[in-house]
C-alpha cells in the first residue's frame, strides 16, 4: 500500500487543520521510511518488515514519533494525532500486505497479490481522504484535482512496472487472471 496512507494523511489534515501536512506524510510512513533507515544494517527482508511494520516496534515508532511532536510543539493532541497516524500505517497494510503482527505471529490479508483489487482499495482510500480534505480546504494545492490523478496515475505505473518482479505475485493483469507462473515458467513457483 503506497497512496491508501496518503489518504489517511489527508483525511488527518482535515480533522486536525493545524497539524502541518509534512508532519503528517511523514507520519503515515514512517514505518517504511524506518524500514529504509534500517536497510544499511544488512538486515533480511523479514527482519526489516518486523523491526519496522510488527506491533511491538510499532508501538515504539508511535510513541516515538509522539514524543517528538510533543518535545517540539508542547501539543498533546498533535503528539496523540501523530502516534495514531503512525499505527493507522500498521492497520492498512493489515488489508495489503502480509507482514505478521509480530515474530511467528498472523500476518495480513496479503491483498496485494490481486493488484487490480489493491489499486482499487487503494484508490477509494486516497480519494476519499482527498475528498474529506477538499470538502474543508479547497483552495490547498495539495487538494487540486491533478495531484490526485498523479498520485493514482503514479501508483498505477508503479503496480504495473513492479508486478513480475514481486516474487510472491500470483495473479497477473489480465483477462482472464490466471497465476502468472502459467505464462513465464509453465510450473508453478517453489
Amino acid at each position: 500500500m503506497i497512496i491508501g496512507h496518503l489518504g489517511v494523511a489527508y483525511a488527518a489534515r482535515a480533522r486536525w487543520p493545524r497539524i502541518p501536512f509534512v508532519l503528517l506524510l511523514v507520519a503515515t510512513t514512517a514505518p517504511d521510511l524506518l524500514r529504509l533507515a534500517l536497510m544499511p544494517l544488512g538486515l533480511g527482508f523479514r527482519q526489516l518488515n518486523l523491526y519496522s511494520h510488527a506491533l511491538p516496534w510499532s508501538f515504539a515508532l508511535a510513541a516515538g514519533a509522539g514524543a517528538v511532536v510533543w518535545a517540539v510543539w508542547h501539543n498533546r493532541v498533535w503528539a496523540l494525532v501523530i502516534g495514531s497516524v503512525v499505527l493507522s500505517h500498521i492497520a492498512l497494510d493489515l488489508i495489503s500486505g502480509r507482514k505478521p503482527l509480530w515474530s511467528d505471529g498472523p500476518a495480513g490479508l496479503d491483498l496485494q497479490r490481486f493488484q487490480q483489487l489493491e489499486f482499487a482499495i487503494e484508490g477509494m482510500l486516497l480519494f476519499a481522504g482527498w475528498r474529506i480534505l477538499r470538502r474543508r480546504e479547497p483552495h490547498r494545492a495539495i487538494t487540486r484535482r491533478v495531484v490526485l490523478a498523479a498520485l493514482l496515475a503514479g501508483d498505477a505505473v508503479y503496480l504495473a512496472t513492479t508486478l513480475m518482479e514481486r516474487p510472491y505475485a500470483t495473479r497477473c493483469i489480465e483477462y482472464p487472471i490466471q497465476p502468472c507462473w502459467k505464462r513465464r515458467h509453465d510450473r508453478p513457483p517453489n
